[in-house]
């Protein structure tokens, strides 16, 4: 199939407006012409999102099944984006011009004018994506994802005609749930879908992570020889902020450990790791890293889960931190990603048209483009350095003003951690040379 083929096919699915007739819920399959069943779901029913989206084999299901799922983890943002990062789909989609690349609306508007078709409504073009686990949803490129789509594109054709006659439940098509384990089979047979009975829905994996060995000897002798404090909470996320290494290949989510203390809610300043698939030894040094910029070890880590557990457990028992899976609430880590969120919120497809992006470098340090690797604070914050005696972020200006104004009394109540991390930073060099000045004096002893 070309993509001129595959634009015919879209043309006529929306016509049929099957998402009328459909849920998204109401999953039906099909055998593409590879021999391989596909799963398809037909979005649009509450009018926020027109598409068909196609679900291929064991690993495609799952994918589908946990995405609609995600309701169950509204209590966490980030979780919820990072599950929903776990698509693995072809999507046929109709959006508003806005939404496509120049070079997909021009084609869409070539294709339309050679065959005498006018855009008009909210979601009036095409657009063809594949969604892989971890990455941004991106334009199709492989033949055999231009085939299978148009054979999903076309099976949607003709279910909306079966259904011109015979209601879904006619058709065994119901809503599918996590306790559902079959869902009709189709096969297209010389212009006509013909049933074939059901395909067997895959089982739901147990997760399992194979625990990542410590294996820097002299990072964990470093870490072992600082001094304990606190309590802190763990979890290993993907930043919900893509970037771009190769311009061919789909932009990435970068993974970051979050280590936060949970009185304080201070965070140990780690920057995201780069690469699609991170090297788990990478985010182990700058975990120690981080523990000796602040000059401390935790007492305990409580982990968010068992993937969290097997990156961090091996080093934590080596380096003497007590560290486990914690089912309980944790307020000050849920707190340190909602405010990542809202720090995240306001950026965009544009920071990234360079190796990884200036923006993005200016966020999270050379790794990532910019110039400050070193940036030692944990919630990624705008660069120190206003001439004027302020740092340029008004946050911080206020933060520095607050502490300024404290008595001794006062700093010694603060939790040490913060203390420690104050004191890095005008080590460092990042405060303007007044505001450091005046800062060391009072936390002089402290």
């Amino acid at each position: 199939m070309t993509r001129n083929d595959l634009y015919a096919a879209a043309f006529r699915y929306k016509k049929t407006k099957l998402w009328k007739k459909l849920s998204e819920s109401e999953v039906f399959a099909i055998r593409l012409r590879n021999g391989e069943t596909g799963y398809i779901s037909i979005m649009g029913e509450y009018g926020e999102l027109c598409a068909l989206g196609l679900y291929i084999g064991d690993e495609g299901f799952r994918s589908y099944r946990l995405v609609a799922e995600s309701g169950n983890y509204t209590d966490s943002e980030v979780r919820f984006y990072n599950v929903m990062m776990q698509q693995n789909c072809l999507q046929m989609m109709l959006v508003g011009k806005d939404d496509l690349f120049p070079e997909e609306v021009e084609e869409a508007r070539a294709y339309a004018k050679e065959h005498g078709i006018r855009f008009s409504g909210r979601n009036a073009y095409p657009q063809f994506v594949k969604c892989e686990p971890n990455r941004l949803p991106w334009k199709m490129k492989k033949q055999e994802d231009f085939d299978a789509l148009y054979d999903a594109l076309e099976a949607a054709d003709l279910m909306a005609a079966l259904l011109k006659t015979t209601k879904p439940e006619g058709l065994d098509l119901f809503a599918v749930s996590k306790y559902s384990t079959q869902v009709p089979l189709f096969e297209i047979r010389e212009g006509k879908l013909e049933r074939e009975g059901f395909a067997i829905l895959p089982k739901e994996r147990e997760a399992a992570y194979d625990p990542v060995p410590a294996v820097n000897e002299i990072a964990v002798a470093s870490v072992k020889k600082l001094k304990k404090a606190g309590v802190w909470e763990s979890e290993l996320i993907r930043v919900p902020i893509a970037a771009q290494g190769d311009p061919e290949e789909a932009p990435y989510y970068p993974s970051m450990l979050i280590v936060v203390e949970s009185e304080s809610a201070f965070m140990l300043p780690q920057p995201p790791v780069v690469g699609a698939d991170y090297d788990p030894q990478e985010m182990l040094q700058e975990f120690a890293n981080a523990m000796k910029t602040i000059e401390c070890r935790p007492k305990e880590i409580r982990c968010r889960d068992e993937r969290t557990f097997a990156l961090i457990g091996d080093f934590c028992r080596k380096a003497g931190i007590k560290c486990s899976v914690y089912e309980g609430e944790m307020p000050a880590l849920d707190e340190c990603e909602d405010s990542m969120l809202d720090h995240f919120a306001g950026f965009g497809g544009d920071e990234f048209e360079d190796e990884f992006g200036d923006e993005l470098g200016d966020e999270f340090g050379d790794e990532f483009g910019g110039p400050f690797a070193d940036e030692p604070w944990g919630v990624p914050g705008e660069a120190f350095g206003d001439a004027s005696g302020g740092t340029g972020d008004p946050e911080i200006d206020e933060a520095l003003m607050i502490l300024l104004n404290m008595s001794r009394e006062e700093l010694r109540m603060l939790p040490k951690p913060l203390i420690r991390q104050v004191k890095a930073i005008i080590r460092q060099g990042l405060l303007p040379e007044e505001i450091a000045a005046k800062l060391s004096e009072k936390l002089k002893g402290i």
